[in-house]
């Protein structure tokens, strides 16, 4: 018999878990429980063949619980079982090593029957405990302490980790510091100061803070602790080290400067100076960028000079500069008669400001989201099990009239479940950035999670590329799956694009029965269509992200045409 461990933070679900499948599967034992906490423990104490964890629980989501069965040695199979489970939580799943992933959805007893599949899989296929996964949960603490330090030391202030901006800031590599100590590159003064906050640390394991002067200018540091997973011993010290800049010390001119083709100064104003701490311009006249910085902000900066000087078009990017954020342009200074580029002017900005409103609104709109998520999580849970239990009760009812109604209420449940979906990708309308995306690629796996029943999909956009949200895959998805279900006598569906003034114009259509005229303009509102009415207006809300417009210009008889308007530098062929 089969030993199976579930984890979902509802009770009726786990209730609903236990009715089926010991009920159609008598070789296989569950035991539930509605904390990870306590299926962590559980874990340490019982041999199980594997786990079945929802994803979205309010101590700790199914992954997280996954990374600490994971970091306690244990390698058993691990389900992944959630109505939530987007292509990033997909993504996230995945780099944690879960071993199946399966999507909650309205019929629930197919979910259970696949799940038995996947519990029998997955207990053949059980690894034995390595024992080396102890030292590797060591070292896989390390390295998530890293995440906001500076540099980390061990108890003999010996270096043990730089991060990339230290690095950058100091115009040094790895491999200079790695293995050295601290006293090897400070003066016996400041070495003795630092050595003396290390012994504190990893002797009372106390977070703690300086403020000290180093060339004029005074600093932050915060020394805390990284314990082992397993013993909580204390095995090395972050430390933090940030400016403390004067009020009004800010930077906030734009830096402008000139240079050539080989990337030397031909001018420089004073605020870019001032920044870099120059205090001549003759300092800099002639000399060549790479001798004021860093070989990996070098590389860059010479790349996109030598693209200005070979295309002529301005280019913009963005950097930072310890702790400030900046725009930059790159602009052609071009030769009157001739038309060639003979010089680059950069003029770069101070956005920090704006980096942090950016950062504030995005924190906010997580929030939302993920109350959002909570929100939703628990209503398709509890629509999970409603449609299970009318599933059950369709299958023992022997009274006719009795069971229409209840085919009548599992269709509303079943409505419910997908409009509350809709949600989900509404939510996600315009969250991520925008990308370049392949419409020949995007057909295509539209196509694959369907059933055409038959229907021919002929695609003549060859390598057209539309610069659009990330959902762009669902406008196609959607369209398909509408003229497969509403098409009637459809057969065909064809692509292809035609030039407009300013753009492209992206033909959808098929042979199918068509749109009604008095209907063309109100197919894109939103509760207006057959099944939840959400699918046209969910495509016109991703389009209109990057400006793109769409319309219905079909004859009703012969068949559905829509027409996406594609403005210029969104398309690519």
């Amino acid at each position: 018999m089969k030993s199976v461990l579930v984890v979902d933070d509802e009770p009726v679900v786990l209730k609903l878990f236990e009715g089926l499948i010991e009920k159609n599967n008598h070789n296989i034992k569950l035991e539930c429980c509605t904390s990870p906490y306590d299926a962590i423990k559980k874990v340490s104490e019982y041999d199980f063949d594997a786990i079945i964890s929802d994803y979205n629980m309010p101590e700790m989501t199914g992954t997280e619980l996954l990374r600490k069965i994971r970091d306690s040695g244990n390698e058993i199979p691990f389900i992944l079982l959630s109505g939530l489970c987007q292509d990033k939580v997909a993504a996230d799943a995945i780099n944690e090593g879960v071993d199946y992933i399966l999507l909650k959805n309205h019929n629930f007893p197919e979910q259970i029957n696949r799940l038995e599949e996947i519990i029998s899989t997955a207990a053949k296929n059980k690894p034995g405990k390595n024992d080396d996964s102890f030292h590797e949960a060591k070292y896989r603490s390390l390295i998530e302490s890293m995440d906001d330090s500076i540099y980390m030391v061990d108890d003999e202030c010996r270096y043990l980790f730089m991060n990339k901006k230290h690095l950058e800031r100091i115009g040094k590599t790895s491999e200079i510091y790695r293995g050295r100590r601290y006293q090897d590159f400070h003066t016996p003064e400041e070495a003795e100061k630092f050595s003396k906050i290390v012994d504190r640390i990893f002797s009372n394991g106390e977070e703690i803070e300086e403020i000290y002067e180093k060339d004029n200018k005074k600093y932050i540091r915060i020394f805390s602790p990284v314990r082992s997973i397993n013993d909580e011993k204390i095995i090395a010290s972050n430390v933090i080290s940030k400016e403390i800049r004067k009020p009004g010390s800010e930077i906030v001119e734009d830096s402008i400067y000139i240079v050539d083709e080989d990337c030397r100064y031909l001018s420089i104003n004073s605020e870019h100076m001032q920044r870099l701490g120059i205090n001549c311009e003759d300092t800099y006249i002639g000399r060549s960028y790479d001798e004021f910085h860093p070989k990996g902000k070098n590389d860059t900066f010479a790349r996109i000079i030598k693209q200005v000087f070979e295309t002529g078009e301005l280019v913009k990017d963005e950097y930072l500069y310890g702790n400030f954020h900046f725009t930059r342009r790159f602009c052609p200074v071009k030769d009157i008669s001739t038309g060639e580029v003979i010089a680059v002017t950069v003029v770069s900005t101070n956005v920090t400001d704006q980096k942090i409103t950016e950062k504030s609104l995005i924190e906010a709109n997580k929030k939302i989201n993920l109350l959002n998520s909570i929100t939703r999580h628990d209503i398709l849970n509890q629509m999970t099990v409603l449609n299970g239990y009318l599933e059950l009760s369709l299958n023992i009812s022997e009274n006719d009239e009795q069971k229409v109604f209840l085919e009548k209420q599992k269709a509303a449940a079943d409505t419910i479940y997908h409009q509350i979906c809709f949600t989900r990708d509404y939510q996600d309308v315009g969250v991520s950035a925008p990308g370049w995306q392949s419409v020949t690629d995007l057909v295509k796996t539209a196509e694959k999670s369907l059933d055409m029943k038959g229907i021919k999909i002929v695609n003549r956009c060859r390598n057209l590329k539309i610069f659009a949200d990330p959902l762009l895959e669902k406008v196609f998805y959607n369209l398909i799956e509408n003229s497969v279900r509403h098409g009637e006598k459809i057969s065909e569906i064809s692509l292809y694009y035609e030039k407009i003034p300013h753009g492209i114009r992206l033909i959808y259509e098929d042979n199918g029965v068509g749109i009604k005229d008095e209907e063309k303009n109100i197919i894109f509102r939103q509760g207006y269509g057959k099944n939840t009415g959400l699918g046209l207006f969910l495509i016109r809300e991703i389009l209109s992200i990057t400006g793109l417009e769409i319309h219905e210009t079909g004859i009703y008889g012969k068949g559905a045409k829509f027409g996406i308007d594609i403005p210029e530098k969104v398309y690519s062929e």
